[in-house]
Protein backbone atom coordinates (compact mmCIF):
# COMPACT_ATOMS: atom_id res chain seq x y z
CA UNK A 1 0.00 0.00 0.00
CA UNK A 2 1.62 3.40 -1.16
CA UNK A 3 1.46 6.25 1.13
CA UNK A 4 0.70 8.92 -1.97
CA UNK A 5 -1.62 6.56 -3.62
CA UNK A 6 -3.85 2.58 -4.30
CA UNK A 7 -1.01 1.25 -5.62
CA UNK A 8 -1.81 -2.13 -4.19
CA UNK A 9 0.49 -5.53 -4.55
CA UNK A 10 -0.35 -8.50 -3.34
CA UNK A 11 0.28 -12.44 -4.14
CA UNK A 12 -2.99 -13.71 -3.05
CA UNK A 13 -6.67 -12.96 -4.21
CA UNK A 14 -7.44 -13.35 -0.87
CA UNK A 15 -6.51 -10.17 -0.39
CA UNK A 16 -8.67 -8.61 -2.44
CA UNK A 17 -11.69 -9.48 -0.36
CA UNK A 18 -9.83 -6.68 2.26
CA UNK A 19 -9.16 -4.12 0.18
CA UNK A 20 -10.85 -1.65 2.72
CA UNK A 21 -9.55 -3.48 5.89
CA UNK A 22 -6.27 -3.47 4.04
CA UNK A 23 -6.40 0.39 3.62
CA UNK A 24 -7.83 1.07 7.19
CA UNK A 25 -4.89 -0.90 8.78
CA UNK A 26 -2.19 0.36 6.64
CA UNK A 27 -3.25 3.80 6.70
CA UNK A 28 -3.04 3.48 10.93
CA UNK A 29 0.74 1.95 10.34
CA UNK A 30 1.71 4.83 8.26
CA UNK A 31 0.25 7.58 10.77
CA UNK A 32 1.51 5.96 13.82
CA UNK A 33 4.83 4.66 11.85
CA UNK A 34 4.78 1.40 14.22
CA UNK A 35 4.33 -2.24 12.99
CA UNK A 36 -0.07 -2.67 13.07
CA UNK A 37 -1.03 -6.49 13.96
CA UNK A 38 -4.74 -7.80 13.64
CA UNK A 39 -4.68 -11.18 15.09
CA UNK A 40 -8.41 -12.29 13.59
CA UNK A 41 -9.57 -10.91 11.09
CA UNK A 42 -12.97 -12.31 10.72
CA UNK A 43 -13.99 -11.53 14.16
CA UNK A 44 -12.89 -7.97 13.87
CA UNK A 45 -14.23 -7.38 10.73
CA UNK A 46 -17.35 -9.20 10.41
CA UNK A 47 -15.81 -10.61 6.92
CA UNK A 48 -15.51 -14.35 6.53
CA UNK A 49 -11.91 -15.37 4.81
CA UNK A 50 -9.66 -18.00 5.06
CA UNK A 51 -8.15 -19.57 7.89
CA UNK A 52 -4.99 -19.56 6.63
CA UNK A 53 -5.35 -15.77 5.96
CA UNK A 54 -7.33 -14.58 8.93
CA UNK A 55 -4.49 -12.57 11.07
CA UNK A 56 -2.25 -9.91 9.19
CA UNK A 57 0.98 -7.87 10.19
CA UNK A 58 1.24 -4.55 8.09
CA UNK A 59 4.57 -3.12 8.23
CA UNK A 60 5.71 0.63 7.46
CA UNK A 61 8.31 1.03 5.20
CA UNK A 62 10.72 3.45 6.63
CA UNK A 63 13.30 5.72 5.27
CA UNK A 64 14.79 7.56 8.17
CA UNK A 65 11.93 9.53 9.49
CA UNK A 66 9.80 8.99 6.64
CA UNK A 67 7.39 6.22 5.83
CA UNK A 68 6.55 5.47 2.18
CA UNK A 69 4.08 2.74 2.45
CA UNK A 70 3.61 -0.56 3.84
CA UNK A 71 3.70 -4.03 3.32
CA UNK A 72 0.88 -6.17 4.68
CA UNK A 73 1.59 -9.75 5.37
CA UNK A 74 -1.36 -12.31 5.77
CA UNK A 75 -0.96 -15.62 7.99
CA UNK A 76 -3.13 -17.90 9.97
CA UNK A 77 -1.04 -17.42 13.38
CA UNK A 78 0.66 -13.87 13.00
CA UNK A 79 -0.44 -12.77 16.41
CA UNK A 80 1.90 -15.04 18.05
CA UNK A 81 4.98 -13.50 16.59
CA UNK A 82 7.25 -12.67 19.33
CA UNK A 83 9.67 -9.61 19.74
CA UNK A 84 12.81 -11.38 17.99
CA UNK A 85 10.14 -12.40 14.86
CA UNK A 86 8.66 -8.84 14.67
CA UNK A 87 12.00 -7.10 15.02
CA UNK A 88 13.62 -9.38 12.29
CA UNK A 89 10.43 -8.70 9.56
CA UNK A 90 10.88 -5.04 10.70
CA UNK A 91 14.55 -5.35 9.42
CA UNK A 92 13.56 -6.89 6.39
CA UNK A 93 11.00 -4.37 5.35
CA UNK A 94 13.45 -1.44 5.82
CA UNK A 95 15.59 -3.32 3.11
CA UNK A 96 12.44 -3.05 0.96
CA UNK A 97 11.62 0.29 1.79
CA UNK A 98 15.08 1.00 0.39
CA UNK A 99 14.61 -0.98 -2.58
CA UNK A 100 11.60 0.65 -3.39
CA UNK A 101 12.80 3.72 -2.82
CA UNK A 102 15.82 3.37 -5.44
CA UNK A 103 13.27 1.90 -7.99
CA UNK A 104 11.70 4.98 -7.44
CA UNK A 105 14.49 7.19 -7.95
CA UNK A 106 15.75 5.37 -10.94
CA UNK A 107 12.34 5.69 -12.82
CA UNK A 108 12.76 9.53 -12.04
CA UNK A 109 16.30 9.66 -13.76
CA UNK A 110 15.23 7.65 -16.74
CA UNK A 111 11.90 9.84 -17.33
CA UNK A 112 14.37 12.95 -17.37
CA UNK A 113 16.23 11.53 -19.67
CA UNK A 114 13.71 11.34 -22.29
CA UNK A 115 11.33 13.88 -21.15
CA UNK A 116 11.41 17.34 -21.34
CA UNK A 117 11.07 18.79 -17.61
CA UNK A 118 9.36 22.11 -18.39
CA UNK A 119 6.48 21.07 -20.76
CA UNK A 120 6.30 17.41 -20.11
CA UNK A 121 6.79 16.11 -23.60
CA UNK A 122 9.67 14.09 -25.05
CA UNK A 123 12.97 15.83 -25.32
CA UNK A 124 14.91 16.14 -28.64
CA UNK A 125 17.27 13.85 -28.37
CA UNK A 126 15.04 10.88 -27.69
CA UNK A 127 12.66 12.31 -29.75
CA UNK A 128 15.16 11.69 -32.78
CA UNK A 129 15.51 8.30 -31.76
CA UNK A 130 12.30 7.46 -31.56
CA UNK A 131 11.51 8.73 -35.63
CA UNK A 132 14.96 6.63 -35.71
CA UNK A 133 13.11 3.75 -34.53
CA UNK A 134 10.01 4.70 -37.24
CA UNK A 135 12.19 5.04 -40.39
CA UNK A 136 13.61 1.68 -39.81
CA UNK A 137 10.04 0.74 -40.81
CA UNK A 138 9.24 0.64 -44.87
CA UNK A 139 7.85 3.77 -45.66
CA UNK A 140 5.13 3.44 -48.60
CA UNK A 141 1.70 4.54 -49.99
CA UNK A 142 -0.06 2.43 -47.11
CA UNK A 143 2.66 3.24 -44.31
CA UNK A 144 3.19 7.00 -44.94
CA UNK A 145 5.13 9.24 -41.97
CA UNK A 146 4.26 12.49 -41.74
CA UNK A 147 6.23 15.19 -39.10
CA UNK A 148 4.49 18.59 -37.96
CA UNK A 149 7.24 21.09 -36.91
CA UNK A 150 5.41 24.63 -35.16
CA UNK A 151 6.89 27.44 -33.63
CA UNK A 152 4.91 30.17 -31.60
CA UNK A 153 4.79 33.27 -33.77
CA UNK A 154 6.75 36.10 -31.81
CA UNK A 155 7.54 34.55 -29.06
CA UNK A 156 9.94 36.80 -27.75
CA UNK A 157 7.55 40.05 -28.19
CA UNK A 158 5.64 37.89 -25.73
CA UNK A 159 8.57 37.11 -23.31
CA UNK A 160 9.29 40.74 -23.24
CA UNK A 161 6.18 41.56 -22.27
CA UNK A 162 5.63 39.47 -19.69
CA UNK A 163 8.82 37.52 -18.27
CA UNK A 164 10.28 34.01 -18.82
CA UNK A 165 7.99 32.52 -15.99
CA UNK A 166 4.85 33.51 -18.38
CA UNK A 167 6.70 32.39 -21.29
CA UNK A 168 7.30 29.29 -19.61
CA UNK A 169 4.22 28.68 -18.60
CA UNK A 170 3.03 29.61 -21.97
CA UNK A 171 4.95 26.95 -23.30
CA UNK A 172 3.69 24.49 -21.25
CA UNK A 173 -0.27 25.28 -22.12
CA UNK A 174 0.89 24.78 -25.57
CA UNK A 175 2.15 21.52 -25.02
CA UNK A 176 -1.01 20.49 -23.44
CA UNK A 177 -2.99 21.56 -26.20
CA UNK A 178 -0.67 19.32 -29.24
CA UNK A 179 -1.02 16.23 -26.78
CA UNK A 180 -4.61 16.88 -26.75
CA UNK A 181 -4.61 17.73 -30.46
CA UNK A 182 -2.86 14.05 -32.31
CA UNK A 183 -4.23 10.89 -32.04
CA UNK A 184 -3.12 7.81 -29.66
CA UNK A 185 0.16 7.13 -31.45
CA UNK A 186 1.15 10.01 -32.17
CA UNK A 187 4.37 11.22 -30.79
CA UNK A 188 5.03 15.04 -29.49
CA UNK A 189 8.35 16.63 -28.68
CA UNK A 190 10.29 19.52 -27.74
CA UNK A 191 12.66 20.26 -30.53
CA UNK A 192 14.09 23.35 -29.46
CA UNK A 193 12.82 26.79 -27.73
CA UNK A 194 9.49 27.57 -28.60
CA UNK A 195 9.85 24.77 -31.11
CA UNK A 196 7.72 21.55 -31.11
CA UNK A 197 7.65 18.62 -33.39
CA UNK A 198 4.84 15.95 -33.76
CA UNK A 199 5.49 12.66 -35.31
CA UNK A 200 2.85 10.60 -37.50
CA UNK A 201 3.10 7.06 -38.80
CA UNK A 202 0.56 5.61 -40.90
CA UNK A 203 -1.27 8.89 -41.69
CA UNK A 204 -2.52 10.25 -45.14
CA UNK A 205 -2.24 13.62 -46.24
CA UNK A 206 -5.57 15.06 -45.39
CA UNK A 207 -5.73 13.71 -42.37
CA UNK A 208 -2.12 15.27 -41.23
CA UNK A 209 -4.10 18.69 -42.68
CA UNK A 210 -6.35 18.60 -40.25
CA UNK A 211 -4.62 17.42 -37.09
CA UNK A 212 -2.15 20.73 -37.94
CA UNK A 213 -4.88 22.95 -38.80
CA UNK A 214 -6.90 22.18 -35.51
CA UNK A 215 -3.85 22.53 -33.66
CA UNK A 216 -3.24 25.92 -34.93
CA UNK A 217 -6.47 26.51 -34.62
CA UNK A 218 -7.02 25.90 -30.89
CA UNK A 219 -3.73 27.98 -29.97
CA UNK A 220 -5.12 30.94 -31.57
CA UNK A 221 -8.37 30.88 -29.41
CA UNK A 222 -7.22 30.28 -26.55
CA UNK A 223 -7.10 32.49 -23.57
CA UNK A 224 -3.44 32.50 -22.90
CA UNK A 225 -2.37 35.57 -20.26
CA UNK A 226 -1.23 38.37 -22.10
CA UNK A 227 -2.68 37.62 -25.23
CA UNK A 228 -3.88 40.99 -25.95
CA UNK A 229 -0.13 42.10 -26.23
CA UNK A 230 0.14 39.87 -29.14
CA UNK A 231 -0.14 40.96 -32.82
CA UNK A 232 -3.91 40.63 -33.43
CA UNK A 233 -4.50 39.89 -30.04
CA UNK A 234 -3.91 36.79 -29.62
CA UNK A 235 -1.25 34.35 -29.61
CA UNK A 236 -0.57 31.85 -32.58
CA UNK A 237 1.75 29.40 -34.51
CA UNK A 238 2.88 28.91 -37.83
CA UNK A 239 3.84 25.28 -38.60
CA UNK A 240 5.26 22.96 -40.78
CA UNK A 241 4.18 19.66 -42.31
CA UNK A 242 5.84 16.92 -44.43
CA UNK A 243 4.30 13.88 -45.02
CA UNK A 244 6.42 11.04 -47.25
CA UNK A 245 5.17 7.88 -49.04
CA UNK A 246 8.80 7.40 -50.40
CA UNK A 247 12.28 5.64 -48.95
CA UNK A 248 13.53 8.83 -47.71
CA UNK A 249 16.59 9.73 -45.40
CA UNK A 250 14.67 10.93 -42.18
CA UNK A 251 16.95 13.91 -42.08
CA UNK A 252 15.36 15.01 -45.31
CA UNK A 253 11.73 14.87 -44.30
CA UNK A 254 12.71 17.24 -40.72
CA UNK A 255 14.13 19.55 -43.49
CA UNK A 256 11.08 19.61 -45.59
CA UNK A 257 9.09 20.27 -42.53
CA UNK A 258 11.42 22.85 -41.60
CA UNK A 259 11.45 24.70 -45.14
CA UNK A 260 7.57 24.51 -44.90
CA UNK A 261 7.66 26.42 -41.69
CA UNK A 262 10.19 28.90 -42.77
CA UNK A 263 7.48 29.89 -45.33
CA UNK A 264 4.80 29.84 -43.48
CA UNK A 265 6.53 31.77 -41.22
CA UNK A 266 7.24 34.10 -43.57
CA UNK A 267 4.13 34.31 -45.39
CA UNK A 268 2.24 35.95 -42.58
CA UNK A 269 2.65 33.46 -39.55
CA UNK A 270 -0.29 31.94 -38.13
CA UNK A 271 -0.86 29.20 -41.05
CA UNK A 272 0.12 26.02 -42.20
CA UNK A 273 2.26 24.79 -45.05
CA UNK A 274 2.27 21.26 -45.99
CA UNK A 275 4.75 19.31 -48.58
CA UNK A 276 3.90 16.29 -49.57
CA UNK A 277 6.68 14.15 -50.95
CA UNK A 278 5.85 11.66 -53.85
CA UNK A 279 9.08 10.45 -54.31
CA UNK A 280 13.00 11.11 -54.61
CA UNK A 281 12.74 14.81 -56.23
CA UNK A 282 9.35 14.89 -56.56
CA UNK A 283 7.13 17.27 -54.34
CA UNK A 284 3.86 19.15 -53.76
CA UNK A 285 3.36 21.72 -51.85
CA UNK A 286 -0.04 23.37 -50.54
Amino acid sequence: YGEEGENKYCLKKEAEKMAEIEKTVSRKAIDEKKPIIVKNINERFNLEVEQYYNSMLSLPLRLKEKVIGTINIYGSSIGELGEDGLEFISVVSDQVAIAVANAQKFEEVKELAVVDKLTGVFNRRYFTELLEKAFEEDISVENSAGLILTDIDTFGKYNNAHGHAKGDELLKQISRILKESVRKDDIVGRYGGEEFIIMMKKIKPHEALEIAQRIKEKVSEYEFYGRETQPGGKVTISAGLAITRADIPMKELIKEADDALYKAKNSGKNRVVQKIILGKGLKAEI
